[in-house]
């Protein structure tokens, strides 16, 4: 999948996610024509980089195919998709 990566996710993230075949790019200082196929918010407060790894790896596992031409969210443990 093509994704758009907000900086603030973390370069872990982004590196987990690149090596799991997506192609994940930050979108500090680029525009928004790259044809993204989702937009995504995770409120990881407190989270370590390990933890946001391994949640990032989950959501993508157990969800993938339903994710594209969605909008969601994770916070507190749960899963919000809209399309």
């Amino acid at each position: 999948m093509k994704l758009l990566v907000d900086v603030g996710v973390g370069k872990a993230i982004e590196d987990a996610l690149r090596a799991q075949g997506h192609d994940g790019q930050g979108f500090w200082g680029i525009g928004l024509s790259l044809g993204t196929t989702l937009c995504w918010l995770l409120r990881l407060e407190g989270a370590t980089s390990g933890e946001k790894v391994a949640i990032v790896k989950k959501i993508f596992k157990q969800h993938g195919q339903r994710l594209l031409g969605s909008f969601f969210v994770y916070q507190r443990g749960r899963l919000r998709i809209r399309s």
